[in-house]
């Protein structure tokens, strides 16, 4: 089962700490001593370095990560939080509801019964941290890179279609044939992209 973090006490009091992240010089490891300098002295706060390894704040040996870094710019870190909340720390969870941090405590209630062995305190706890959590993330700023390749190419067999053979004759016996041909070109930097639909043009407009 996955380990789901949480505040033992006091939830609220996380978005204090992901501030000093901002403000304070980067450690060279998140311990208990170094959470209490920053003034986080309750024995429950030794949770914290636990809630920042799940979130990939810091590795293993509790040094913190490029995650860290990349929080410490203001601008960034909503999006950074919404990261990795949704792809790390919460990821099971966002794969059953993919707006997890939309949903009711009641709903996040039954996941964390589902997916723990834990009695209903703990329960409310990992639910509060979680929305904690989500308060300080903004999830619509995470880039959606989950488009497929074979979404960008074009399907040049709709765009170009074979044109029948045409067999008019003018005022000199001799054959015209007129072809007006339209195409809707997709968007993209990719020179391959046209090459292929030139490709099937020339196969289809110029051969027998």
């Amino acid at each position: 089962m996955v380990e789901y973090p949480y505040h033992k006490v006091a939830a609220k009091k996380l978005p204090d700490f992901f501030k000093t992240i901002q403000t304070q010089l980067v450690p060279q490891k998140i311990d208990k001593r170094y959470i209490k300098v920053l003034g986080f002295k309750s024995s429950y706060d030794e949770k914290i370095p636990h809630i920042l390894r799940c979130l990939g704040f810091v590795d293993s040996n509790h040094v913190p990560t490029s995650r860290w870094l990349e929080y410490r710019d203001s601008n960034r870190a909503p999006a950074v939080m919404a990261t990795a909340i949704k792809n790390d720390a919460y990821k099971q969870l966002f794969e059953t509801h993919n707006d997890a941090h939309l949903k009711d405590d009641e709903t996040l209630r039954n996941f964390f019964k589902y997916h723990t062995k834990d009695g209903e305190e703990i329960v409310n706890k990992k639910v509060e941290t979680f929305k904690t959590l989500c308060s300080l993330a903004n999830f619509e700023e995470i880039e959606d890179d989950t488009q497929s390749a074979s979404s960008e190419s074009p399907k040049t067999e709709k765009l170009v279609e074979k044109i029948p053979n045409v067999e008019l004759q003018n005022d000199t016996g001799k054959c015209v044939v007129n072809i007006n041909v339209q195409l809707q070109l997709p968007p993209s930097t990719d020179s391959q992209v046209y090459d292929k639909l030139f490709e099937s043009m020339k196969k289809h407009l110029f051969s027998a």
